[in-house]
């Protein structure tokens, strides 16, 4: 477990909202420029009360969230040791202009896991045990890889997240 955690507090990767409160029409601008119908207000809002802070609390002033995709669990795995997280609320993959971020929803506050595009090795959909689908997504910091298991079997738009999938890959320059 300690290398896990030390990779990923070293991306930086777990993160602590910030105090960051958008107006209305702001939230409203960030939801029409998505390329995923998954963005909405609500869903950045929190309407739906899916993890304890709001979506737009997690993103950086010009980070731009493109895809949200709701799941129920998450695995990561190195070479030496597993780590399974279940959310008490629920699992939000936001895929954003710069990164992905894991925000796992819990009662008194969430836990979130950020891979900068640049860190990314792949990213695909493992639909071999349908209808259980994940979203795989396979980083490399300082040589240190991991790879992360979002049980996305929640989400019923496949096709805007297979389409998520390939925004990520040109994004993250992931040759197929």
């Amino acid at each position: 477990m300690r290398n896990l955690l030390t990779w990923m507090l070293g991306t930086p990767a777990v993160e602590e909202p910030r105090v960051r409160s958008l107006d209305d029409e702001a939230v409203e601008r960030l939801a029409t420029q998505a390329r995923g119908e998954t963005v909405t207000v609500d869903v950045l809002t929190n309407e739906f009360e899916r993890s304890k802070q709001p979506i737009v609390s997690y993103l950086d002033d010009d980070e731009r969230p493109q895809y949200v995709v709701r799941g129920s669990s998450l695995l990561i795995t190195n070479e030496d040791e597993v780590d399974r997280n279940y959310p008490t609320r629920e699992l939000q993959v936001v895929i954003s202009d710069e990164r992905i971020l894991f925000v796992l929803g819990g009662r008194k506050r969430d836990e979130v896991l950020t891979i900068p595009h640049e860190d990314l090795v792949d990213v695909y959909l493992d639909t071999v045990n349908e209808p259980r689908r994940f979203l795989v997504v396979d980083a490399d910091h300082n040589d240190d890889e991991m790879t992360f298991f979002a049980k996305v079997t929640l989400e019923p738009a496949v096709d805007e997240l297979r389409t998520a999938i390939e925004y990520t890959r040109r994004t993250a320059g992931i040759d197929d």
